[in-house]
């Protein structure tokens, strides 16, 4: 007689569910709150990874897109709601009760895992015509879609400039790639940190670079009765009452921005 298996005893595999959507959330500092009572649905396809059947699926007008999983650790991963950057991915658990902003989660065993990805318009933008262009940061510019040339510079009568950054840049306003093939026609795109301005120096050569009077061996210092100066050192007493300290600046302070023409 056949042995059949004992089902009865078996215990339950318990599924957990995940769904999400895509909305749109304020331009200025959104929070997950906007992003769960937000009712301005966005057409996005998302999907899961580690990968979970049925795969990549559609969203808009609220509808949602679920996956039956085993409990585990998550990603959600979109394609990007045209026109529109994304700013914030919020997550809440039924079992237990948690939420947080991040495009990773934890569903458990029997739980619900729901997320919301909020966007929003990527502000203003602009371009460039046959010139470069140059940011000592980030170098940013979202061009939307519909535009008629999607080009941060576009071309003039011969080429079109270089792009320069300091630390980053991004031209694409779902955030999927940075926009590296929008930069010109040619994409130059360089990545260099000018120098630091010496302010001191520029305005000194403004000045016609004039004589410079060192007071580091002084115990005072009298105004001069006319012509260009250059004060720089220390000042230990400052006996004629003429000279105007900058504001924070004391007797015997190192001045560097101090530059009198005088009558």
């Amino acid at each position: 007689m056949p042995v059949l298996p004992d089902t009865a005893h078996r215990p339950a595999c318990s599924q957990s569910m995940v769904r999400a959507q895509s909305i749109r959330v304020p331009s200025s500092n959104p929070t997950c709150a906007d992003a769960f009572t937000s009712t301005t649905y966005l057409a996005d396809t998302l999907s899961l990874s580690p990968a979970v059947l049925p795969g990549p699926q559609s969203v808009a007008g609220g509808s949602w897109a679920s996956w039956s999983t085993s409990p585990g650790t998550y990603t959600i991963q979109y394609t990007g709601a045209p026109g529109y950057a994304p700013r914030l991915a919020c997550w809440q658990t039924t079992n237990p009760a948690q939420s947080d902003s991040a495009p990773a989660a934890t569903v458990g065993s029997s739980d619900t895992l729901t997320w919301k990805n909020g966007y929003a318009p990527p502000g203003s933008w602009f371009q460039a015509k046959g010139a470069d262009v140059y940011a000592s940061a980030t170098l940013r510019s979202f061009i939307p879609e519909g535009v008629k040339l999607r080009a941060f510079i576009l071309d003039d009568a011969g080429s079109p400039g270089v792009a320069t950054y300091g630390t980053d840049y991004t031209f694409d306003p779902t955030g999927v790639t940075k926009g590296q093939t929008w930069v010109s026609s040619i994409n130059w795109l360089v990545q260099d940190a000018n120098a630091a301005t010496d302010f001191y120096q520029l305005l000194y050569q403004k000045f016609g670079s004039p004589t410079a009077e060192s007071a580091l061996s002084k115990t005072s210092l009298t105004k001069p009765a006319s012509g260009t100066y250059d004060l720089k050192g220390g000042v230990a007493t400052d006996t004629s009452s003429l000279w105007a300290l900058h504001s924070g600046k004391t007797a015997g302070a190192r001045i560097y921005e101090l530059i009198y023409i005088l009558d």
